[in-house]
């Protein structure tokens, strides 16, 4: 497995494999905990499909269950949005604090990098 040394925002498709990694809070959600994976973790996500618009595009995969959360009972990785404007990788995500009955998913993001795997 070769990993592309550099991120590359606008060639991806359908099929291919990329690696999530470097992940950090985005701050998107006022009043939420920070939300923390582990430093070396990497992730390997097969692209189901990509949704181009005007400002981003949207790359979609089978969410992905994460155990390597710090302060987390677990975090579900959804889809990776990449901002034209910025050029600023995130991945949705939603996540439970603590296993209970009572306990919601809450929606967020966090900021991440993504490399093609060839």
């Amino acid at each position: 497995m070769k990993i592309n040394s550099t991120q590359t925002a606008y060639r991806f498709k359908p099929g291919q494999v990329i690696v999530l990694k470097n992940f950090q809070d985005s701050g998107v959600i006022e009043n939420a905990p920070v939300l923390k994976i582990d430093d070396d973790v990497e992730i390997l996500v097969t692209i189901q499909y990509i949704i181009h618009t005007e400002s981003h595009i949207e790359i979609g995969f089978l969410p992905v269950e994460v155990s390597y959360v710090s302060n987390m009972a677990y975090m579900i990785l959804k889809t990776v949005f990449v901002d034209f404007e910025t050029e600023i990788f995130t991945v949705d995500c939603a996540y439970i604090q603590e296993y209970i009955v009572e306990s919601k998913e809450v929606e967020s993001a966090m900021k991440v990098e993504v490399f093609v795997v060839e």
